[in-house]
């Protein structure tokens, strides 16, 4: 296979709904050896890798490619990353000439970088998870999509960041606190979304799209016994509540398994001690049904690309599977020698709940009271 070089803007003759473009600076690249591109709701940001060979060894590449550059990735007419080159790195040998390029999307600055941003709080103004995000990102070129309703949670209290943390960091925290999901969209904007609220137009099927399965039913990761106990972190003083606060069962674990619970807060203790073991229950049970598969195409019948946090039935009765809807977690298109591919990870929609948390602040009125003095930095 040879690469194809075109302007992005040129009539193509022939349309491949499975070929894999890649557009930088007005060009359109194509025909690769081998190609990967993966996304999820658990992976930031959308990554791919490219390799392409040249006619011969001696011929310099046709691909003008910097690191750096801006680029999207197309499968077919559709979007799946849009972000930045990262690596360049040509390859030769003595009888071949490659070249492998791998980039990630625009949320790749919010996860590489340190967040800079004037003083050491961050919420309290009566903004919800969206509106507290929304700034952290545009800094970086960034926008966010609202998925459905994700204001259940309310406004965002005010808490404290630290010196070195990524704005990445610093949403997870305030995902996780609002019950909802952040991952990167095709256009290299923030999704914020609630588990599974779109579904797929058809599923995974034995006998029909299905190439490979491996199911893992699994216990050695669940508990019959789930204990809370609260334990505050406050550095300034120990004010609230203390110990063994709930006690949730998992009747469907045949034997005596007991895990403790620590919810490390100064605040909001019982309420959130008790979600997190609700939480810690569902996860695990969700996680303990997890499918991988292997399908022959990038797209569902309505020809749309597998897309993450979708729900889609999957029918595989060789592994036991009958007519269940799971939630698509991660997914990857490739293609190479052997064809083309999806790879997905399928799970229950419970097992992608993110961990509920507390915004921890700073009482700086009692920390400025305490010997030495120690106050707000200004």
């Amino acid at each position: 296979m040879t690469t194809t070089v075109m302007h992005a803007t040129a009539r193509r003759r022939h349309h491949d709904p499975n070929q894999l473009r890649l557009l930088v600076n007005g060009r359109s690249y194509s025909g690769w050896l081998e190609q990967r591109v993966s996304c999820g709701v658990e992976r930031m940001p959308r990554d791919f890798e490219v390799t392409a060979t040249d006619r011969s060894p001696l011929t310099p590449s046709s691909i003008t490619v910097e690191p750096g550059a801006e680029m999207r990735i197309l499968l077919g007419d559709d979007p799946v990353i849009t972000g930045y080159v990262d690596r360049v790195r040509p390859k030769i040998s003595s009888g071949a000439h490659t070249l492998v390029i791998s980039g990630r999307g625009c949320g790749q600055d919010l996860v590489d970088c340190s967040a800079i941003l004037p003083g050491m709080a961050i919420g309290g103004s009566e903004l919800q998870a969206d509106g507290i995000i929304r700034p952290l990102a545009a800094k970086f070129g960034i926008d966010v999509t609202v998925q459905g309703d994700i204001s259940l949670a309310g406004a965002v209290p005010q808490f404290n960041i630290n010196l070195g943390e990524t704005p990445w960091d610093i949403i997870d925290r305030v995902t996780r606190w609002a019950g909802i999901l952040c991952y990167e969209g095709a256009d290299g904007n923030l999704v914020l979304s609630r588990v599974g609220q779109n579904a797929m137009a058809s599923g995974v099927v034995e006998g029909v799209n299905l190439q490979d399965a491996d199911a893992t039913f699994s216990m050695d990761g669940r508990f019959s016994d789930y204990f809370a106990f609260v334990q505050s972190v406050d550095q300034f003083s120990q004010i609230g509540t203390q110990g063994d606060v709930g006690h949730v069962q998992d009747m469907t674990v045949p034997r005596y398994r007991p895990r403790a619970i620590i919810s490390e807060q100064t605040q909001n203790g019982q309420p959130i001690a008790m979600q997190r073991l609700n939480w810690e229950k569902a996860r695990r049970i969700g996680q303990s049904q997890a499918v991988e598969v292997i399908v022959d195409s990038w797209r569902d019948s309505a020809g749309t690309l597998w897309t993450p946090n979708y729900r889609l039935p999957v029918h595989i009765p060789s592994l036991k599977i009958v007519n269940q809807t799971l939630v698509i977690g991660d997914v990857e298109f490739s293609r190479g020698e052997d064809g083309t591919h999806a790879h997905m990870i399928l799970m229950p929609p419970e097992a992608y709940e993110p961990e509920p948390n507390v915004l921890q602040a700073i009482d700086w009125q009692v920390a400025a009271a305490l010997p030495g003095g120690a106050g707000k930095e200004s």
